[in-house]
């Protein structure tokens, strides 16, 4: 198929699922759009010269695979327990993910994979919102697993939320009903700069004889560097952002922004890469409205802590770091260090 010059769109609409085999001959075509009505969604186009967008829709269980040139847009209406969605290569990825299948009693929500194979060359976006309908007691769901290797930046959102009908129910019942959003692991490539993952805020669960409530738990969020094991290379990833997370750890050499928000368990950036000499000494912590029940632990390469609280006040349980000298609060709104080693502190706290 030869599009020839100017720019041309190929739209593909069947009920079926729809594959592209890797044979195929495509030139010329600027933009392909695959929509089906159905699952197991399979399109490789890294053969396709010219090809500058791809975009597919689908139910559940998608693979698309692309070149470096190519941008890939993944739209699911219906990512159930046990199902997939699956991208690699493309100069850009955008996944847009909807559990219109709410997620079944003690199991996971499909998972999300980017760039296991082959990493997008720029930027990763990924968005996941799973439903569920239980409202029998001490049933648990849990969101699908994201997992996201490469990218320019990389951007994850991920939410669970009960149905309204499974809420009208708990809320009359004596029941208890939690849900687990989905566990969010990173991983860097040597152009990864940044990276900022968001869940939506954790719910306490109530049960009770006169009222209930489900009850929502945060998932994991780890954020490493390509190059965290190296003694000699940095890495790249200078900037994490994390909203609402159940426990989260960041590893990388190059870190000098961490920006956190919503309610947080424990933070653990003890890790900065394994360099013998660390890049860097000062690391700026910017807090808006974030509550971490346990320690924000902090690697003892960072002397000096630049501290910003933006917006509401924050809350850190504990600060975590032997060697830091110098901690420096500035912003409009309250920062409160429940614990923190003083005596550590040959400098200044200073606002």
């Amino acid at each position: 198929m030869d599009g020839g010059a100017g720019t041309d769109t190929l739209n593909v609409t069947q009920n079926g699922a729809i594959t592209a085999p890797l044979s195929a001959t495509v030139t010329g075509i600027e933009t392909a759009n695959f929509t089906s009505g159905t699952t197991a969604n399979s399109l490789n186009t890294s053969s396709w010269t010219g090809l500058t967008a791809l975009n597919m829709t689908g139910v559940n269980a998608q693979t698309a695979t692309a070149a470096a040139t190519t941008a890939i847009t993944i739209t699911e209406t219906g990512l159930a327990t046990g199902g997939t969605v699956t991208v690699n290569g493309g100069s850009s990825v955008t996944v847009n993910s909807t559990s219109a299948v709410a997620v079944a009693a003690a199991a996971a929500g499909g998972t999300i994979t980017v760039g296991t194979t082959t990493a997008a060359k720029g930027a990763v976006s990924v968005t996941a919102a799973n439903t569920s309908a239980l409202v029998g007691n001490t049933e648990e769901a849990t969101g699908g697993a994201i997992n996201v290797t490469g990218g320019s930046t990389i951007t994850v959102a991920s939410t669970m939320a009960s149905t309204a009908a499974a809420n009208a129910t708990v809320l009359t019942g004596s029941v208890d009903v939690e849900h687990v959003r989905s566990a969010i692991a990173i991983v860097g490539d040597s152009s990864t700069t940044a990276v900022t993952v968001s869940q939506s805020a954790a719910v306490a669960g109530v049960s009770s004889a006169s009222i209930g409530r489900v009850g929502i738990k945060d998932g994991t969020v780890s954020v490493l560097d390509a190059s965290r094991a190296s003694t000699t290379a940095a890495g790249t990833i200078t900037t994490v952002s994390i909203t609402d997370a159940g426990g989260a750890t960041i590893n990388s050499g190059a870190l000098t922004t961490l920006n956190l928000a919503g309610t947080l368990t424990t933070v653990n950036a003890g890790t900065s890469g394994a360099l013998t000499t660390a890049a860097n000494t000062t690391l700026a912590i910017n807090l808006t409205g974030a509550v971490a029940t346990g320690a924000l632990t902090i690697d003892t390469d960072f002397k000096t802590l630049n501290i910003s609280g933006n917006t509401t006040a924050s809350t850190i349980a504990d600060l975590v770091n032997a060697a830091v000298t110098t901690i420096n609060v500035s912003g409009d709104a309250k920062v409160t260090l429940t614990d923190y080693d003083p005596a550590t502190i040959t400098g200044r706290i200073q606002n």
